[in-house]
């Protein structure tokens, strides 16, 4: 199975525990907005993750992961600021001009 790592189990599931550590450990953490997730913080989180997940985690791996999510942000956050294109909030879907999400996003509807 492409989606699953040891010990990981479904990968949306991990990734939200991970992105709810960090969410946690930045309100714990009192930081300021724009600033620089620090590195102990980064170490607790990692720790925290693996005793949820299993110690085969790796830090790189974590990291490797963090980067991922971080692109995947970036590019909603792209597309959401493109004309024509929201954010259904019922539905819990992105709707707008389907040329563009097709060709653009690989998005089919």
């Amino acid at each position: 199975m492409a989606n699953v790592l040891p010990g990981y189990g479904y990968r949306g599931q991990g990734d939200f525990q991970f992105l709810k550590m960090m969410v946690e450990e930045i309100e714990r953490g009192d930081y300021t907005p724009g600033s620089t997730f620090r590195k102990e913080s980064e170490l607790y989180v990692y720790e925290k993750f693996r005793s949820m997940f299993g110690r085969v985690h790796s830090d790189r791996l974590l990291k490797l992961r963090l980067q991922i999510l971080n692109r995947k942000y970036k590019d909603f956050s792209e597309m959401m600021n493109k004309p024509g294109i929201s954010w259904d909030m019922k539905k819990n879907v992105v709707s707008g001009n389907e040329q563009l999400l097709r060709a653009k996003y690989k998005i089919t509807i």
